[in-house]
């Protein structure tokens, strides 16, 4: 009886996997740009309820590095403080779930600033690296490597780089 809780969660998981299924062999083909190839799925409505803001909008990130993983770490400390082993999978994997969502937004938040330092750098390369002027004088863009002496030719290497930068963001 110390495994019985394995055996309900065995069940529960395979009918959950057999939905899965069903829902990805109904899915549009990806090669046909109809859908997101990596798309994680809708949001079960108690989720999506318990995660909303009050303007009515869903608070992903919220509700997917906390709200969803909770009710099984919640369910994993109980069954682990009864003595069930499936208590501590449940606790670790609600972990590994919460925290491989939070690297997800993490690796977006990285993206936009990335982006955001990109726009940065095109509109303070003039001023950083024709007319040499420091970081407090360029919002902290600062252009790193020697630069030729003459003026001009700092100008016509600035115009090339603006240009790969333009074709790069296409």
């Amino acid at each position: 009886m110390n495994y019985g809780t394995w055996y309900v969660y065995l069940f529960a998981f395979m009918y959950f996997s057999i939905e899965r299924g069903k829902e990805i062999k109904q899915a549009p083909n990806v090669f046909d740009f109809k859908k997101f190839s990596i798309y994680s799925g809708d949001f079960h409505p108690f989720f999506k309820k318990l995660g909303m803001k009050p303007d009515g909008k869903v608070n992903l990130r919220k509700t997917e590095t906390l709200i969803e993983p909770l009710p099984f770490f919640v369910a994993g400390i109980l069954l682990w403080l009864i003595g069930q082993p499936l208590g501590i999978l449940l606790v670790i994997c609600s972990f590994i779930y919460g925290y491989s969502y939070e690297a997800e937004y993490r690796l977006g938040d990285h993206f936009i600033m990335n982006k955001i330092d990109e726009i940065i750098s095109n509109e303070e390369l003039e001023r950083s690296f024709v007319q040499d002027l420091g970081p407090e004088e360029t919002r902290g863009y600062r252009f790193y490597g020697d630069k030729p002496a003459n003026e001009g030719l700092r100008k016509k290497i600035a115009a090339v780089i603006a240009d790969d930068e333009i074709v790069d963001a296409k």
